[in-house]
């Protein structure tokens, strides 16, 4: 079958992009030759065959169709179809028999929790190809065991005995027995059933992250108003932190609340029975910083639209401190000091006066380590003008933390509501008394939301140990991670 999809693919209709393909292959796996065939599929069936028999070289074979072919019905087969592959030397007969026509027709409505349950939370949720119970399952064929010794298959088919009538969860039941004391599991077994079946293992109360990457990306035709949107899931488990970065794609600035509209309600789906806060991040680029992402909305199609900033806290992050490795020794030192010190954390205001004053602020910041936040005198709208320079200076020095209104940082209001904020060590929970503020600017009618605070306030909250480009690379195969 394998053979028959490589065989529909466009990739193989040419022999220029036939030959490429093997180029790469070869480049990954090592030389090696294939024989000419006047037929398609008698080709095709020699490159499988060669594939196959190096180490890794079937997923060598179907991640670099994926390359040459991205987000093809072709490739989404090939990736299934790999799974299965792979999973052939731990499923038995009756596996591939009885259980494989009972999960392909199971597709539970919660199938990404049922999978990050199965993974003691290791895994955000089954990859995109996977749709049905079936899939899910050999693919969690090939993962690693975790710290107990029990596949995570063996406790997604646990998790199924819910899914499925009396009947079935007993057949379930008696094959996960038969595996498990085949494998000296049979305890281990019993003990995850039980504590799974008391509602064990549900995701944690604890912070976790919805991060969207905004990069400014040049058409073909010189247009200047499109980006590449990103966006990382990040969750503290099993003792480290994690990471599962979502399909990039290209929006134009006037799409991009709708986009990312999109994304927090896949999101909302897959963690739906997480009970902790949820934090919205934006990493952007300058020009996009002083944008009020906090007011776009979610179900916009609805009769009443949300504005985020109702349900989470909201704030920003820079891309151009993200991609300026040379400022990262510095914002981890001041991150480091926030977090152990937030009471002693110093803030400061910036005030414009005389000739060269931006050396002057950047040397007035790196002087003081206790320095860990700017109020901005200005909002950083165009580049070159105060506000964004005054922003140099911060990312420069480390400072994780900036603040600015979005209109004018020169009116009392926001001195004394910036100062209530900070005051009395609350630097450190920022996020959520700024979420505060928003929600007391949400409260008032839609005559007066504009005169208060809360509804112009932006907070760059910047944390170096969460950087999408350090948490989001994919985990391989047999590593316990899916994605």
């Amino acid at each position: 079958m394998l053979v028959g999809v490589l065989e529909r693919t466009r990739l193989m209709r040419g022999q220029a992009s036939r030959q490429l393909l093997v180029e790469q292959l070869q480049d990954r796996l090592g030389p090696f030759s294939l024989r000419e065939h006047p037929e398609l599929r008698l080709q095709m069936a020699e490159l499988v065959r060669a594939c196959s028999r190096r180490a890794d070289g079937l997923q060598i074979l179907v991640e670099t169709v994926e390359h040459l072919e991205p987000g093809t019905e072709e490739v989404v087969w090939l990736q299934r179809l790999r799974d299965e592959w792979e999973a052939v030397e731990v499923l038995t007969e009756e596996d591939w028999s009885r259980l494989r026509p009972l999960l392909s027709n199971l597709a539970p409505v919660n199938l990404t929790v049922l999978y990050q349950r199965a993974t003691e939370h290791r895994s955000p949720g089954p990859p995109s190809w996977c749709v049905d119970a079936w899939q899910a399952f050999v693919h969690l064929a090939g993962q690693n065991a975790g710290p107990d010794g029990l596949p995570p298959s063996m406790a997604f088919l646990a998790l199924l005995e819910d899914q499925v009538d009396a009947q079935d969860a007993r057949w379930i039941r008696l094959r996960n027995s038969r595996v498990a004391t085949g494998q000296g599991l049979t305890s281990q077994l019993e003990d995850r059933r039980a504590y799974l079946h008391r509602g064990g293992e549900q995701p944690m109360g604890t912070t976790a992250y919805l991060v969207v990457q905004v990069e400014p990306h040049l058409d073909p035709d010189g247009s200047d108003d499109t980006y590449a949107l990103s966006h990382f899931r990040q969750w503290y488990g099993a003792d480290s932190w994690h990471s599962r970065q979502g399909e990039p794609r290209l929006v134009h600035l006037h799409d991009l609340e709708r986009e990312v509209e999109r994304v927090i309600e896949q999101m909302e789906i897959e963690w739906s029975d997480r009970t902790g806060t949820v934090v919205v991040e934006f990493v952007l680029p300058w020009e996009l910083l002083n944008v009020g992402v906090d007011r776009w909305r979610k179900e916009i199609d609805s009769s009443r639209p949300i504005a985020l900033a109702m349900d989470y806290p909201v704030v920003v992050r820079s891309l151009e401190r993200l991609r300026t490795r040379r400022w990262h020794r510095a914002w981890h030192q001041r991150w480091r000091q926030l977090l152990a010190a937030p009471a002693h954390s110093v803030v400061l205001w910036s005030q414009p006066s005389g000739t060269d004053y931006f050396t002057r602020l950047e040397t007035e910041l790196k002087a003081d380590d206790r320095v860990v936040s700017l109020v901005l005198s200005e909002p950083p709208t165009q580049r070159g003008e105060t506000g964004q320079q005054e922003i140099e200076a911060a990312l420069r020095a480390g400072l994780p933390v900036i603040i600015w209104h979005r209109g004018d940082c020169s009116s009392a209001e926001f001195r004394e509501a910036v100062s209530s904020l900070v005051d009395d060590g609350g630097l450190g929970q920022l996020p959520m008394r700024v979420k505060e503020l928003r929600h007391q600017a949400l409260q008032l009618e839609p005559a007066l939301r504009d005169g208060h605070i809360g509804h112009h306030l932006t907070i760059l909250w910047d944390d170096p140990e969460r950087r999408p480009d350090a948490l989001g690379a994919p985990a391989g195969r047999g590593t316990g991670e899916s994605w």
